[in-house]
């Protein structure tokens, strides 16, 4: 089959129809797509990563949201930590689109500690008790 430029500048049949345009068309989409697809026969691009990026950050936005929420002040108190202005940081971080941030640095620095604080705290009262 002969391949002439098209004034949209793509390869298409010399002298063929509408159909043969677009079945050549579509066998352009299905190599172009091969080409894409990784040894599982899953299809990424910009986007698919684009997504996934943006849910890892989402999750450590809601994440840390949700655990700060959960905790009790004095499980922050003990680490050392003010549970208000990890509540307000993580706010105002997510109104200039840094929320992810704070909220990972929450998740994987500070969270440990109040974990830590709280259980240390909690079995010094069943001590007591």
């Amino acid at each position: 089959m002969l391949l002439v430029r098209s004034r949209h500048r793509r390869d298409v049949p010399e002298g063929g129809d509408r159909a043969d345009v677009l079945e050549y068309r579509q066998g352009f989409m299905s190599r172009l797509l091969v080409a894409r697809t990784l040894s599982k026969g899953i299809v990424v691009g910009a986007t698919e990563i684009m997504i996934v990026v943006g849910l890892v950050l989402g999750v450590g936005f809601l994440w840390g949201l949700i655990d700060i929420c959960i905790r009790p002040s004095s499980a922050f108190q003990a680490a050392g930590q003010n549970k208000t202005l990890w509540l307000v940081g993580i706010f105002a971080a997510w109104v200039v689109a840094l929320g992810w941030l704070v909220g990972w640095v929450y998740v994987i620095a500070i969270r440990p500690k109040v974990i830590r604080a709280q259980a240390a705290a909690e079995s010094s009262t069943k001590v007591t008790d």
